[in-house]
């Protein structure tokens, strides 16, 4: 009877600690911020290239062991009321895992940012999802693939934001992916153009500055593929070095063919540079 008394016991232990987490923080809650009408937006796994945000602090729920259940309506009213108190308007997922064999709990890492003074950030973040283009699915960008309308009184008349995404299938045994690539991609809801460009000429010359990055995304695939590169994946700074150095002859060469074809503008400048473009893709 005494058994079956401390097992009970135990067990309503466990039920009333039921929403008990591991929480790991990295900032401190010092500021005493109203929490009436308090509401962050949150996303999950959001790409935050190119967002008007600052990086605040995060959070870590994690299971504590002999927890019964957490639930993720649970979690997310912890996460937002610490958002609260930081006077952050804005949370992201970074990562996640639901219940499962190994845990009855939702767990997660909350990343808090306070957002800058600008309407296309919030935009996306309202939206919750980012519009990319990737070069193996469009290759060729139209005027649609850009989202903003630039004043016709911008200095410059594209904003085109490019980047190179990498690519890694499951890791082996010795957390170096089995295999890695890289292609351009266009974040089109931080792209704009002048209504006064949107001519011939014009999606030729962006078109090209898509393509450059492809080869560069290229040349970083193959260095991925190699034995150095497989070496490079294994030291602490992985390959981040060539990564950065193919970053900057990028930014180089996109100088350069803007200047010479002065924003496509100059026919037989930007004739010259679209043919050794697509003779640099041909080969590879």
């Amino acid at each position: 009877m005494m058994k079956i008394k401390q097992f009970m016991i135990i067990v309503s232990v466990l039920v009333t600690t039921s929403c008990s987490y591991h929480i790991t923080k990295n900032y401190s809650l010092t500021r005493n911020s109203s929490l009436m009408g308090c509401d962050p937006s949150v996303t999950k796994m959001l790409d935050l290239k190119g967002l008007n945000i600052r990086y605040l602090g995060s959070i870590k729920l994690d299971d504590l062991g002999y927890t019964i259940k957490c639930s993720e309506e649970q979690a997310m009213a912890m996460i937002k009321e610490d958002a609260c108190k930081l006077d952050v308007q804005f949370v992201n997922i970074s990562s996640e895992a639901y219940p499962d064999y190994s845990s009855t709990c939702y767990r997660c890492v909350a990343d808090m940012y306070i957002l800058g003074e600008d309407t296309v950030t919030r935009k996306i973040i309202n939206r919750g999802k980012r519009s990319i283009l990737y070069f193996t699915n469009t290759e060729t960008l139209e005027w649609d693939s850009f989202e903003i309308t630039m004043s016709e009184t911008s200095t410059v008349p594209y904003q085109l934001y490019i980047d190179i995404k990498l690519h890694g299938s499951k890791p082996s045994m010795a957390g170096i992916p089995k295999s890695v690539n890289s292609e351009a991609v266009v974040y089109a809801d931080l792209s704009g153009v002048k209504k006064s460009y949107k001519t011939e000429q014009g999606l030729k010359h962006l078109n090209g500055l898509f393509q450059l990055a492809q080869l560069h995304a290229f040349r970083l695939s193959s260095f991925l593929e190699s034995k150095d590169g497989r070496t490079a994946m294994k030291g602490k700074a992985g390959a981040q070095g060539l990564v950065d150095q193919i970053y900057a002859d990028l930014n180089e060469e996109r100088k350069r063919y803007v200047e010479e074809t002065e924003f496509g503008q100059n026919k037989i400048a930007q004739e010259k540079w679209s043919q050794s473009i697509s003779d640099r893709l041909d080969v590879q």
